[in-house]
Order: C-alpha cells, then structure tokens, then sequence
C-alpha cells in the first residue's frame, strides 16, 4: 500500500472514530475544587455539572447520557445552558429530562441556543449562516414543566446538608442578556454563592464580584482538538488558557464543562463528553 493510501485509510479511521465512537463515550469525571472563601459549612457539597446537551440534534444520545448521570449521587444538578439545538427539540425536552429530574434537584440556566440557531448553506452574498429566533419564554416553560429550576438572572438559596448554597444564574452572556448586577442585588455575603453562566466569558465580572465559584459552558471543550496545530474554537470572545477544566482568576474558580453533545460538525476529537462531579471544599 502506498503511502498516499495509507494515509488516507487512517484518516477514514479518525473520521469514523470521531463521529461513531468519542460522541457516544462518556466520560464521568470526579474533581475536588479547593476554593478560596468558601464556606466551611458547605464543605464537601458534591455538585453534578453538565452542559450543552443540545436536545434535537441526538436526542436518544442525550438521554442515555442523563440516564447515566442521574445515577451519581450528588447533592444537586446544574445545567449550564444549550439545552436544546433547536426548535425541534423543545418537544423533547420533557422525557430527555425525566430520569435525571425525577431523582435530583437540577438547577438550569439558558444558553444561546435557547434563544436562537442558526441554519448553514453555501455562502451566498458573503453569509453562510441564517439565525432564526426560538420562543425563549416557551422554552423556560417547557424546562420549568420538565423539573428543571430556571434561573434567568435570578437567584435561588437551597438547604444542602443542613447549610444555605446561593446560586447565581445569569442569562446568556453570548446574546449580552446577562446582568450579573440586577441578579446579585444587596448581596454581600459571596461565602455561599456559586455563580452558573452558559459563556466563560463571565468569569472576569465574577471574579470582581469575589465569587468563590463559576460554572460555565458553551465550548464544547473545543469540540474537535487539533492542538499544537490548531488553537481549539471555543467561540468565546476572550481568550481562554484551556478550552475546558478548571481556570483560577484572582480569587474566582471556573470550571468548563466540555459538553454532553456535538454543534455545526456531528465530531468529537479528543474531546469526549463529560458528566462532571465537583466536590467542593473550602481552601484552608
């Protein structure tokens, strides 16, 4: 066999792997956040973290991974955005969520998705993209309806373990529909708080808001990883130190979810799907 050709048998096998095999293999990782001035009284809470699901894309995907993280035993859910991928997949939202919602308290916030999508074609007068707008306060409702806790720049505090978690959720950063000012509101207390934003790009106002933690999404964890040739895309407007993990700023601890789902290329690269686990405790 040729060189020509055998370097095109292995790159059929990468494709293959990509789309066949790493879509479909979950990770469930387990990470302990040692974050600073948090509170001691809620030392060891254990916080499920998932993101970009995208409902409508591949639903029954979707739903054997939620089976799979409803069977971890966590104190609470968080769902960071992108929950469906587009309007097809607000009909399915409900039984996607079933499993997941009938066992654990889940928390969600919006992403941009659940605002609008954007349909691709062949360029034509220099675009490439349509965005078409989804039926925002429909889909809240049908997430609501489904057992999801909905914060649109709002804040809710939970009894976890005998303590009061605040949590934070604004809305879609990526769509400027945030206001973390409006949702923080006479709060001075920031011990107890863990912030949920869809776009890590809120990371620099929680940090001057002395927010112990954030929870972010939206990159997929680059979604397809070519690095050191290629910088991953994770359609941020700052620059990122990793396309997902966990990323200090002053004070201020981030984790990036890389995603339970696939948008624009049905492909994984490097990048599997993660359902994360976050123990959380208080650096001493």
């Amino acid at each position: 066999m040729s060189a020509l050709r055998r370097l095109f048998a292995a790159g059929l096998m990468l494709a293959f792997y990509a789309y066949a095999i790493e879509p479909w293999w979950l990770r469930v990782r387990q990470r302990v956040l040692y974050l600073d001035g948090w509170a001691p009284a809620l030392d060891g809470v254990r916080v499920l973290h998932i993101s970009d699901l995208h409902i409508g894309h591949s639903t029954s995907r979707a739903v054997n991974f939620l089976e799979r993280a409803a069977r971890e035993d966590v104190d609470l859910v968080v769902i960071t955005g992108d929950f469906i991928a587009g309007p097809s997949g607000i009909a399915e939202i409900k039984p996607a969520l079933k499993k997941l919602t009938e066992r654990h308290r889940v928390i969600g916030i919006p992403g941009n998705h659940e605002h609008r999508y954007h349909e691709y074609h062949l360029p034509r007068d220099g675009e490439w993209r349509n965005r078409i707008h989804i039926d925002f306060p429909a889909v809240v409702r049908e997430l609501t309806e489904a057992g999801v806790t909905m914060l649109v720049n709002a804040r809710q505090e939970i009894e976890v373990r005998g303590a009061t978690l605040t949590l934070v959720g604004v809305d879609d950063p990526f769509s400027d529909t945030d206001d973390l000012h409006k949702t923080l509101g006479g709060l001075d207390d920031m011990s107890t708080v863990v912030m949920l934003s869809h776009s890590p790009d809120s990371h620099a106002e929680a940090a001057a808001s002395g927010i112990p933690l954030l929870l972010a999404g939206h990159t997929h964890g680059g979604q397809v990883r070519l690095d050191p040739l290629f910088r991953p895309i994770t359609g941020t407007r700052t620059p990122l130190e990793r396309p997902s993990g966990i990323i200090k700023r002053g004070a201020t601890t981030m984790h990036i979810s890389p995603g339970l789902a696939c948008t624009v290329v049905p492909f994984r690269f490097r990048v599997r799907p993660e359902a994360t686990v976050l123990e959380l405790r208080a650096r001493s």
